[in-house]
């Protein structure tokens, strides 16, 4: 494998790659000095007013507002993907401190020696992960950086700052139409702003180092295992001291990758969920604002920022997967036909285990990877809704926003839009607006309508099932895995093995052979009769 004494080789600082976000979120208040947790000192208390005043407060003020726009959509919708957006942030912000001891029992983790490479073949392997990394965070800075910049002096820029207006519409308890109160809530929302930012995007950068740091372990792995030989000056016991090692390492990794997985499990699912209804929003506000504003700018630099954000998710978690699959092969490529047959036997049980890559979910409901961000198609569905919503608007009289949101959204299947084209007919006259509304509207209801967040899975009985029914348990071939299986005697390995590949297949309890008892043959049962409830209806309601 190599040299295992890295004294004697320079350590690779993981916790320098990211040196960056950690300045950065010891700035905004989330990253306590040294590896402990939060204290009672004055950082405490710089955190707290970080947090609560500006950040929270800043959210406050916004959501006070709409109350008072309410009847104004495009004021509405201008506000709310940013509310959404800045209440993710401090989201983000209550899960890191709340797991602020194992993320830094993590980064300690990372650092030790187990998770050094072991040479310079090893140190060039892990480079292009670092390497991809910053690209992508790059990017996304990038684009988060004019954002900001856009999103803070557009008022500036515009002119608009002599009609003293903000650069957010909130509500304040002081008249902001005067100076000097309009400067210093002017300096506030810049502030809380920036904060707010900082937090979203340096959470963001190190869920994805996180994931990073994952698949550069696996490549090392890889490298430990495809190295494996037995020379005629290793002995036997050193060649399965070194697979011992090896499948420690994976134990670890796995260790590694399951707490971090705990850490922002939930933020994924918010983070999907959020993102794929501001960036419609977004989207929606770019056909109102002046094109090529600083307005319009800003809300461009806002959609492309996410789009990177949610690929720097979705591009690394599949790194995982893939790199992770590689284990096996890994093995393979070994010298493992010379190896002893205590070796070979403990290759088998190895092999077995990695034979399932390790997948990066949010709730169990989606994985990270490639396909998941190619299926992301809640984007393109609100971008759709934007564009005619507003083309409706445009019209003015001639139709109502809440009919088309009804004819467009409220349709249960195809056989209702005869009854809503009649209620059309009824309502607005013979005109080349009613076509153009007809074709949209046939085009919209040729699918039923199905409730989905974002674009991952539908809102249905089968989706919950599988989130709340679906019993929490560790399969046995997994526990089986975790014990001290390398340090056990020929004959238990061997019984050990059999075991193992007797409950790949796991146990399913049947009636008569025709269906298994399990949550799927539940909402099976609940589909049909929902089938023939629909049916019963529709034929009621032809009589």
């Amino acid at each position: 494998i190599g040299n295992y004494n890295h004294q004697k080789m320079e350590r690779v600082d993981w916790k320098k790659t990211i040196k960056i976000n950690i300045l950065m979120l010891k700035i905004v208040g989330l990253w306590p000095a040294g590896d402990e947790s939060y204290k009672p000192n004055l950082y405490l208390l710089y955190a707290a007013i970080s947090i609560l005043c500006f950040q929270v407060g800043h959210i406050f003020f916004q959501i006070v507002n709409l109350y008072f726009i309410r009847d104004d959509l495009e004021a509405l919708t201008g506000v709310i993907f940013i509310v959404l957006m800045e209440m993710q942030g401090v989201l983000k912000a209550y899960c890191v401190i709340k797991n602020m001891k194992m993320l830094k029992q993590l980064m300690i983790t990372i650092n030790s020696d187990l998770f050094q490479p072991k040479n310079k073949e090893q140190r060039a392997l892990i480079q292009p992960n670092i390497n991809a990394w910053k690209t992508v965070v790059s990017t996304f800075w990038f684009f988060a950086a004019f954002c900001l910049f856009f999103w803070s002096m557009f008022p500036i820029l515009d002119k608009s700052v002599k009609d003293y207006r903000l650069p957010f519409l909130a509500w304040y308890p002081h008249n902001t139409k005067t100076s000097p109160q309009y400067e210093f809530t002017y300096l506030y929302q810049s502030i809380a702003f920036n904060l707010l930012a900082m937090v979203n995007v340096n959470i963001d950068t190190l869920i994805a180092a996180l994931n990073m740091y994952i698949g550069a372990q696996f490549d090392i792995l890889c490298d430990d295992l495809r190295n494996i030989h037995c020379d005629s000056e290793e002995k036997p016991r050193d060649v399965s001291k070194k697979l011992k090692i090896c499948i420690h390492h994976h134990r670890e990794i796995l260790r590694f990758a399951d707490y971090a997985n705990r850490f922002y499990n939930w933020l994924l699912f918010v983070e999907f969920f959020v993102s794929g209804i501001t960036i419609g929003l977004s989207m929606f506000q770019l056909t109102l604002v002046i094109p090529f504003s600083s307005e319009f700018h800003s809300l461009a630099m806002y959609a492309n920022a996410v789009l990177v954000e949610i690929f720097m998710y979705c591009w690394f978690g599949n790194e995982i997967e893939v790199k992770s699959s590689k284990l096996s092969y890994a093995v393979f490529e070994s010298d493992w036909t010379e190896f002893s047959l205590e070796v070979k036997k403990n290759l088998i049980f190895f092999v077995l285990k990695v034979q399932k890559p390790l997948k990066i979910s949010a709730l169990g409901l989606f994985y990270l990877s490639v396909e998941t961000f190619m299926t992301w198609n809640m984007i393109f569905s609100l971008i759709t809704f934007s564009i005619h919503l507003n083309s409706i608007l445009a019209y003015g009289n001639t139709i109502s926003v809440e009919i088309f949101m009804y004819c467009g959204f409220s349709m249960k299947s195809k056989a209702s839009a005869p009854n809503f084209l009649i209620i059309l007919l009824n309502l607005i006259g013979p005109t080349c607006l009613l076509k153009k509304l007809l074709i949209f509207f046939v085009l919209r209801v040729q699918k039923p309508l199905k409730m989905f967040t974002p674009g991952l899975f539908y809102l249905s009985v089968e989706t919950f099932m599988k989130v709340e029914l679906q019993p929490d348990y560790v399969p046995i071939d997994i526990v089986s895995f975790e014990s001290d299986w390398t340090d056990l005697p020929q004959n238990l390995k061997k019984l050990l093995i059999f075991f193992v590949l007797k409950m790949q297949k796991p146990l399913k309890i049947s009636d008569l052979d025709l269906f298994y008892l399990w949550v799927d043959t539940f909402v099976k049962i609940l589909k049909i009769a929902w089938f023939y409830f629909s049916l019963m209806n529709q034929a009621s309601a032809s009589e």
